[in-house]
């Protein structure tokens, strides 16, 4: 959703990787609420002047089992996630089978961690620029370890910056 909705008001923790954007239990009101929220905002250096949709329309369109869907073989082991969360998961995996939908498992997408190092090095050196003024000056209202993490983002050169987005 980046330059579809507008980040402007938000708190930003990385000016790379920050998006916003509605969250809903279901496709359709997700679609209703984008509709909503979508649309050029001057506020936002990032927003971008497109063309209006009707994001409700494109939905009558769509049958599950013409869908494929990819799974990592390593989903859930790579990065650990809530036990609830995982079954949660691997049972609307089962439900779009049941539906038609074509599913693959494939290799992992970060066997050597490279793209999660990358993605941290960005988040620190975004949140260090995002936060200086406020760190700078109100330095207490930080907790020791979130304001040491984003001080790292100081010690970032350019070159591990671009060679981090490169990763990404």
């Amino acid at each position: 959703t980046q330059g579809l909705v507008s980040r402007f008001g938000v708190f930003p923790l990385s000016y790379t990787i920050d998006a916003v954007g509605p969250m809903t239990r279901n496709v359709a009101d997700n679609a209703i609420l984008l509709q909503a929220m979508a649309g050029y905002d001057h506020r936002d250096e990032m927003s971008m002047p497109l063309k209006e949709e009707n994001y409700f329309l494109h939905l009558e369109d769509r049958s599950i089992s013409s869908m494929r869907f990819a799974i990592p073989e390593d989903f859930g082991t790579s990065n650990p996630i809530d036990d609830e969360v995982r079954t949660c998961f691997l049972n609307t995996v089962e439900t779009l089978k049941n539906l038609g939908a074509k599913v693959d498992i494939i290799p992992p997408l970060d066997k050597n961690g490279d793209y999660e190092k990358a993605c941290r090095a960005l988040r620190i050196v975004d949140a260090y620029c995002a936060h200086k003024k406020d760190m700078d000056a109100h330095a207490a209202l930080y907790t020791p370890e979130i304001y040491h993490q984003m001080l790292g983002g100081s010690s970032s050169s350019a070159a591990d910056y671009v060679n981090a987005c490169r990763k990404r």
